[in-house]
């Protein structure tokens, strides 16, 4: 670390400070956060009645392309950096899908046992 700090040290004023570092941290944290909510923020709106599932599958291109915009968006310089950071999404979206699927059959037919029972 030494040598990095005092490199050209005659050149440039080196100013190292925690805040930048903990702002950086944090931002990245509550990126990754807010990313990885897509399934519950997914299913709680397949839960409420504003999607449905077979809405999610038939619209699944649309899907792919607003994805594909947010991983650009994402901080990265190099398409290596942007594809690694848009896989989990694109595995994100697709596993809401299909658990929307699921959670749609389970709910009907809790439903109609509900219906059933005397």
């Amino acid at each position: 670390l030494s040598f990095l700090t005092h490199y050209n040290d005659n050149i440039f004023h080196n100013q190292l400070r925690a805040t930048d570092y903990y702002n950086f941290v944090l931002l990245v944290l509550v990126g990754v956060g807010v990313v990885f909510e897509l399934p519950v923020f997914v299913l709680a709106l397949v839960r409420l009645g504003i999607l449905t599932s077979y809405r999610l599958r038939h619209t699944r291109r649309v899907g792919y392309f607003l994805v594909a915009v947010v991983g650009v968006l994402l901080p990265g310089i190099d398409p290596v950096t942007t594809t690694l950071e848009t896989i989990p999404l694109f595995v994100l979206y697709e596993g809401s899908i299909w658990l929307s699927v699921l959670m749609e059959r389970y709910w009907e037919r809790r439903a109609t046992l509900s219906f059933d029972a005397p």
